[in-house]
């Protein structure tokens, strides 16, 4: 089966979740909770290698939004629910079940699984949706 994929729709969706991902991570939403959770302060990021990590984070929202464009054109999705559904779907089978062992083997908090994979089920949600009605 071939799939049609609308590249401007693919990089605004990818753009909406680097977005979400600013205002998840922002100082007024979970920001201070996941620098706990991490073990970090803002300082210790700063010091890190940022436009590394934007880059890379833009990165992968486009790999995930052009991922998710397909698995919506092969299931023929048109409207928002339906769209959404597969957001849906992927964040449980690609996200949220793969993940939950690494943090149970890892050790690591709570707070950061729901933090993190909070902010990866709104973007699939509203990627999907947008890339249904969109694509």
């Amino acid at each position: 089966m071939h799939v049609e994929i609308n590249y401007i729709v693919v990089l605004v969706a990818a753009i909406v979740n680097f977005v979400i991902g600013g205002i998840w991570y922002s100082p007024g939403l979970f920001g201070p909770r996941w620098m706990t959770a991490i073990g970090k302060s803002e300082a210790d990021l700063k010091r890190g290698n940022m436009r590394v990590a934007y880059i890379g984070a833009f990165a992968a929202a486009v790999m995930m939004a052009y991922a998710l464009a397909l698995f919506i054109g092969f299931a023929q999705a048109k409207t928002v629910l339906q769209g959404a559904g597969i957001g849906l779907w992927a964040w449980v089978g690609f996200v949220a079940a793969p993940r939950l062992s690494n943090y149970l083997f890892a050790g690591w908090p709570r707070d950061l699984y729901l933090i993190n994979n909070g902010y990866h089920l709104v973007s699939l949600l509203i990627m999907g949706a947008m890339l249904a009605i969109w694509s």
